[in-house]
């Protein structure tokens, strides 16, 4: 596992790209802060990445607003 005792913040989890690299970056060890406008999607995929066995905090934000952004950068902290 090459993301072992690290934590990625994914930005823009809404369905496509963005949900597949945060899967993939949970199954390579990472936990992840999950940052997306919406709170549905971004809740159905912390649950798929806590039954990867890593932890997932999402978080609803808006990549266009500073201080949503920094939110977002201090869960990750």
């Amino acid at each position: 596992m090459r993301l072992e005792n690290k934590v990625a913040v994914v930005v823009g989890v809404g369905p496509g790209m963005g949900t597949a690299v945060a899967l993939l970056f949970a199954q390579e060890g990472a936990d992840l802060v999950l940052a997306a406008g919406k709170g549905d999607h971004i809740d159905a995929l912390a649950g798929k990445i806590s039954k990867l066995g890593r932890r997932a905090i999402p978080v609803a934000a808006d990549a266009t607003q500073p201080d949503e952004i920094g939110n977002v950068v201090s869960t990750a902290i």
